[in-house]
């Protein structure tokens, strides 16, 4: 390693580097270096980065140094001197992984070569990237496409790409616009095809149904509308079909039922209306169905308790009307149920979901459900976050879930409510820790002192008034954390007989 940048050297770079054949870092950046590139500087076997940004060096760019270079990892052309164009063969350079060239007298395009190149992931230009042209139809040996994300390659797909009949994975994105072409589907081989975050509009082709071996069609984040024609159900190989955030509209054919091998469908964020199909209950290898975001009515199908490896069901923000199917009780992968802001109705659901073992979220906001919160719901275990709000849902959280450990995320506008002496009722219990989404308040109650198998007691946020000398029967506690809250008065001296009591924290209180 030589780091010299940073100083005020002058001269030329000494064509003597081309001895240094185990120099890994060439560091010369800020300095007055001019004159050319020595081409000796080929011999150097072992270099991997060549920094020389902010030097007067002229010339044109070294491709004939580069090129022998295997090993060069990355190099700064950046406010020096050099002209020309830059060769399509630099993204040849397999290790090449980042590439600088801003302010320089460098003309022309970034070559569509250095899109295509899977090893060269960081370009750095104020070049232009060019656009994807007529002369992409020369890649004919190209199995795997991917627009470098680095470059923002422009213009529209051209029909040129349609001959390379090789392709088995196609990535598409960023700048590209205009319409799909149909001719895509002489890309018979192909098994992904990704055409994402671009402004492609108009409709999916409906020929694209005759590429039997797509697995992966990712159409999402573009202005595609249109409907989904039936066509696509002859996809039988497809396991995720992707197309959310566009303004497809009409109602999701019946036929994509035929699809069997489906294990992803992301709907969201368009224009689909209608009922949703029964039908899809067909695709019992689906782990996500993603319906949200749409104008999908009527009832959640009660035919979905087939669906027995579906992780995700997304269906909020639609009209979807009704109760909750207390068939979706089947549904034994289920971990996530969003059904938010839909006029459904009933009470809470409760024994559909403490059949739901694996449920890790629901949500029951802007839902027109009524009756209260059971405190049985608190002993789904799985349960990771509950969200409960502008519901008819009277009452207030209920004390188990202040208790559950098992619960971390509760957002609600219901009260809830104090810690009373229906805590006594909990002596299996050995450790207590408040939950602190729950705002529990009222004063630490004498009932407390009866979990005698407490070891660690953590109570703090809203409560307050004074500490109990009562909780000295809490004889196994370890820790004790009474923080944060308003707690006031004195510490009982009777807390000098809990002789196993490693941690008592007080902090932040009126004590």
């Amino acid at each position: 390693r030589l780091s010299l940048h940073y100083n005020d050297f002058s001269g030329t770079i000494p064509p003597e580097f081309a001895e240094l054949t185990l120099l890994q870092y060439l560091a010369l950046q800020q300095n007055d270096v001019s004159g050319t590139y020595p081409l000796q500087l080929g011999r150097m076997a072992s270099l991997e980065n060549l920094d020389t940004f902010s030097n007067p060096l002229s010339g044109t760019v070294p491709l004939q140094l580069l090129t022998q270079l295997t090993k060069l990892r990355a190099i700064s052309f950046s406010n020096v001197y050099l002209s020309g164009t830059i060769s399509p063969e630099l993204a040849q350079i397999t290790s090449l992984g980042s590439l600088y060239i801003f302010n320089t007298g460098i003309s022309g395009s970034i070559p569509i070569q250095f899109a295509l190149s899977t090893s060269l992931p960081n370009i750095y230009s104020d070049l232009p990237a060019g656009t994807l042209s007529a002369e992409i139809g020369r890649f004919t040996q190209l199995t795997t496409l991917t627009l470098n994300t680095r470059l923002d390659i422009s213009g529209t797909i051209p029909l040129q790409l349609a001959q390379l009949t090789r392709l088995q994975e196609l990535y598409l994105g960023r700048s590209l616009s205009g319409t799909i072409p149909r001719e895509l589907v002489q890309l018979t081989s192909l098994t992904i095809m990704a055409l994402t975050y671009g402004g492609y509009s108009g409709t999916i082709p409906p020929q694209f149904g005759l590429m039997t071996l797509l697995k992966d069609l990712n159409l999402r984040n573009n202005r595609i509308s249109g409907t989904l024609s039936s066509q696509l159900s002859q996809l039988t190989m497809l396991q995720s079909l992707k197309t959310p955030t566009n303004s497809i509209s009409g109602t999701v054919t019946p036929q994509l039922a035929q699809l069997s091998a489906l294990q992803t469908i992301w709907f969201d964020a368009n224009g689909f209306s209608g009922t949703i199909s029964p039908e899809l209950a067909q695709l019992t290898s689906l782990s996500r169905l993603s319906l949200h975001y749409n104008d999908f009515s009527g009832t959640i199908p009660p035919e979905f308790a087939e669906l027995t490896l579906l992780q995700y069901l997304a269906l909020q923000q639609n009209d979807v009307s009704g109760t909750y199917p207390l068939q979706l009780g089947r549904m034994a992968s289920l971990e996530n149920l969003d059904t938010f802001s839909n006029p459904l109705s009933g009470t809470v659901p409760l024994q559909l979901l403490t059949q739901l073992t694996k449920l890790r979220a629901i949500s029951f906001s802007n839902v027109y459900l009524s009756g209260t919160i059971s405190p049985e719901l608190a002993q789904i275990t799985s349960l990771g976050s509950l969200y409960i709000f502008n519901t008819g849902i009277s009452g207030s959280i209920p004390i188990q879930f202040a208790l559950s450990t098992s619960l971390p995320n509760i957002y609600s506008d219901l009260p809830a409510g104090t810690l009373s002496a229906e805590i006594g009722r909990f002596t299996q219990l050995t450790t207590l820790t408040l939950n602190t989404r729950l705002d529990i308040s009222g004063t630490i109650p004498l009932q407390l002192a009866q979990l005698t198998r407490l070891q660690e007691l953590y109570l703090g946020r809203s409560l307050s008034g004074t500490i109990p000398r009562e909780l000295v029967q809490l004889t196994s506690l370890t820790i004790m954390a009474l923080t944060y809250g308003g707690y006031s008065g004195t510490i009982p001296p009777q807390f000098g007989l809990m002789t196993l009591l490693k941690d008592l924290n007080l902090r932040n209180n009126r004590i």
